[in-house]
């Protein structure tokens, strides 16, 4: 279990909320240094609680309307 203090916590009520935002943006937002910002984030992604930062597609911005999850269990392959 990694110990995190309340600006840890900013830090990922930021990071969810934007996780475009620059180093600067977010320093300022959760009321840090920049490098401070940068080190705990570094560390944050080295315990495991950060991912990789990913960005999101709006299907229905290129006409996908629909998202189907199919599973199909079989008792043989013949």
């Amino acid at each position: 279990m990694v110990h995190m203090d309340s600006l840890d916590r900013k830090l990922l009520r930021a990071l969810q909320r934007r996780a475009d935002l620059s180093q600067a943006a977010l320093a300022e937002e959760v009321g840090s240094s920049t490098a401070s910002c940068w080190r705990r984030m570094k560390a944050l992604e080295d315990a495991g609680i950060l991912g990789p930062a990913v960005r999101l597609v709006d299907p229905r911005a290129l006409g996908k309307n629909l998202d189907a999850i199919c599973q199909v269990r079989m008792k043989a392959h013949d």
